[in-house]
């Protein structure tokens, strides 16, 4: 009996006794093992048949391959994927959009095309390991071959989705669990010299490097004086800046607007009076004065912060005025989130580990468990070598 999904067929026990068997079809067309329902009536076979279509469960343990799977449980898809569903609903981890659509990336791009069409059953601790080295070979979006920290993310996606294949008892243990990741080693990077940042924060050259927009010279300042994200930076709001601190509360994505930091990295930063001097003036002069609005308004909307490409651009222009060619950008990897790197740098020795770590955003979860219940009182230290480290380069002056 042929219906659009599955087809119907008959068997007989060694007891004689009917049993309607079910072929589910693939959407490729492909047939797939044929499945008992348990039932004796076309009926209630068909009934069956219909409500495991509905459900999405059509394939077999020996039929299910890992492109099916997480096709089926609509895996990394905002919204839909049932995993990240599970772990929001059990409050385990701040997992956003943004999160979800990297990880959807990394598993669209590099763990289906090589390991899609593999049958789960078939996949084999040797077989994801093989493809991990491999990894790095690999050209990435830029043309440049992936790099360690990349392959390792892509290993961690597909773990988690192996783990939910054997939650749903679809293979008996996760092959990935013990494949070792990559040596995650960062790229050197030769960040800004002394004269480059002088010449870059001058006030008089305020108007040659920055074309005079305040907005330009001060969310720069800001991430050089605290190591704050590109998103972080773009999603602040006015009334989350205060006279010796900012709350990083928010991040500005395009495609999903203002959300959550980066998980667990909402915290509260120390900000030099020179740090906080440019902030209170830029607000001054915007042209949206609700506290609720965005610190870097772009020039034709209220309701979202500057462009991040004209972020990028002004700030690349910025180093041309002052030597610094495309050819130098790229290979000393200046760049924005350069920043958070010349900050660390700079910070690094004089500001224990662990509150340095609290203030970037970058830690552990132990390290998140242990050091949340810091105060503002806890920072005044921070505080005081971060206004050293900006008198070291700029002295007492800055721009009005």
């Amino acid at each position: 009996m042929a219906h659009s999904h599955y087809s119907l067929h008959k068997r007989y026990t060694k007891s004689g006794k009917t049993i309607f068997y079910v072929q589910f079809y693939c959407p490729d067309g492909t047939r797939l093992t044929a499945r008992s329902s348990g039932q004796s009536s076309k009926a209630a076979a068909k009934n069956w048949a219909d409500e495991q279509w509905k459900r999405g469960n059509i394939y077999s343990h020996k039929d299910i391959t890992l492109e099916q799977f997480i096709d089926r449980r609509h895996f990394w898809i905002w919204g839909e994927c049932e995993y990240i569903k599970g772990k929001l609903a059990r409050g385990r981890g701040k997992i956003g959009p943004g999160y979800t659509d990297a990880m959807r990336t990394y598993t669209v791009r590099h763990v289906l095309p090589e390991l899609g069409k593999i049958r789960l059953r078939k996949l084999t601790e040797k077989t994801i390991d093989t493809w991990l080295l491999n990894l790095p070979e690999k050209a990435g979006r830029n043309g440049k071959p992936l790099s360690h920290s990349t392959a390792n993310h892509c290993l961690k996606s597909l773990r988690i989705i192996l783990n939910e294949a054997v939650r749903e008892e679809l293979i008996p243990f996760n092959p990935a669990a013990k494949v070792d990741a990559l040596e995650d080693v960062a790229p050197d990077r030769a960040l800004f010299t002394v004269r480059e940042l002088k010449e870059l924060f001058n006030p008089e050259n305020f108007n040659e490097i920055w074309l005079g927009d305040p907005r330009q010279y001060t969310i720069n300042f800001l991430a050089f004086s605290t190591g704050v994200r590109m998103g972080e930076a773009r999603g602040l709001l006015k009334e989350k800046v205060h006279n010796d601190h900012i709350l990083i509360h928010h991040k500005w994505t395009d495609k999903y607007g203002l959300g959550d930091p980066k998980t667990g990295s909402a915290r509260p930063i120390m900000i030099t009076k020179k740090t906080s001097e440019y902030l209170h003036n830029l607000m001054k002069i915007s042209p949206y004065q609700d506290p609720k609005d965005f610190v870097f308004w772009a020039d034709r909307s209220r309701d979202k912060p500057m462009s991040g490409e004209v972020i990028r651009k002004r700030l690349y222009y910025a180093l041309n005025c002052i030597g610094i060619t495309k050819e130098d950008r790229d290979t000393r990897g200046l760049d924005f989130h350069a920043w958070r790197h010349v900050f660390n740098s700079l910070h690094r020795g004089r500001i224990p580990d662990y509150k340095l770590m609290r203030i970037t955003g970058h830690k552990t979860q132990q390290m998140t468990e242990r050091y949340t219940s810091l105060s503002q009182s806890d920072y005044q230290d921070v505080l005081q070598i971060q206004e050293q480290v900006q008198e070291e380069f700029f002295g007492s002056g800055g721009r009005s």
